[in-house]
């Protein structure tokens, strides 16, 4: 009889895509269910105690036939940790291998984190390079001001498809005077070309002496808060300085112009 066929490569799929989220589910559930053992442990654990002082007490008193159940010592109903280790180890094992299993959960979801966040820095590293190549070929084929042409249109297509929102509410720098742009993480906030270079310029006096500073470092110094990818990537004297650029555009939705912060000088993901 041939069996059918069975098809398990989008299962492996799947879960490979999903390891992570699966291995903290399966954790998440560890945890839960450690817990019900070892409670369940810990009552089975008594039970087993408790029947161990009724037999030393009774086996006591079948030596002792004529003395009183009142005169029975304490040494009777006393029992050391060792002695309960013994008597009640394998109480605690089922919830000891659930803890395991969860922990094992956990750090295989870290790892696997890890690694992939290590092949996504790779990645980015590589796309960093091969731009700031492209835009080197480009400025040497078409000049220097046809790519910043280009590169001023499309600040401006992007804050067209992406106007401020709440722009009462945005975070203030400096003298907050004039809507900014931060390219990079697509960031409004008020601002004004002066705090900015100010900033720019202290940063680099840092970096001259620490060789290396974070992108969120340099938010720091622009009174602005700091975001996750910030401490991730940044710049290292090797590489180069911070250089920014600006270009100014119109914003439709907010009818103010608007000041476009770009970095001549990309943070780098793996600047430590």
């Amino acid at each position: 009889m041939a069996f059918p066929k069975v098809n398990i490569k989008p299962v492996v799929e799947f879960v490979s895509k999903n390891l992570p989220t699966i291995l903290t589910v399966a954790a998440g559930a560890g945890t839960v269910i450690t817990a019900i053992l070892s409670v369940k442990g810990h009552l089975k654990a008594e039970e087993i105690i408790c029947d161990e002082i009724v037999e030393r007490e009774q086996a006591w008193l079948n030596e002792h036939e004529e003395e009183d159940e009142a005169l029975v010592p304490n040494e009777v109903y006393e029992i050391s940790f060792k002695e309960r280790l013994a008597l009640t180890w394998f109480c605690y094992w089922p919830a000891v291998t659930a803890a395991s299993g969860t922990l094992g959960c956990i750090i295989g979801a870290n790892v696997v984190n890890l690694k992939r966040q290590a092949a996504l820095a790779s990645l980015l590293a590589v796309s960093q390079t091969n731009f700031k190549e492209f835009k080197e070929k480009a400025k040497e084929l078409i000049g220097e001001k046809k790519v910043q042409t280009i590169s001023d249109k499309a600040d401006a297509d992007y804050v067209a498809r992406n106007p401020p929102r709440n722009v009462e509410t945005l975070p203030i720098m400096g003298q907050g005077t004039t809507l900014c742009l931060d390219r990079l993480i697509g960031r409004y906030f008020w601002g004004d070309q002066e705090s900015i270079r100010k900033a720019v310029n202290d940063f680099n006096y840092s970096l001259r002496h620490d060789d290396m500073l974070s992108l969120n470092e340099f938010y720091g110094l622009m009174n602005l808060p700091q975001v996750e990818l910030g401490d991730k990537c940044g710049w290292h004297m090797e590489t180069g300085m911070l250089e920014v650029r600006f270009s100014s555009c119109l914003s439709d939705q907010a009818q103010m112009p608007c000041l476009v912060l770009n970095y001549e000088v990309d943070p780098l993901v793996n600047f430590r």
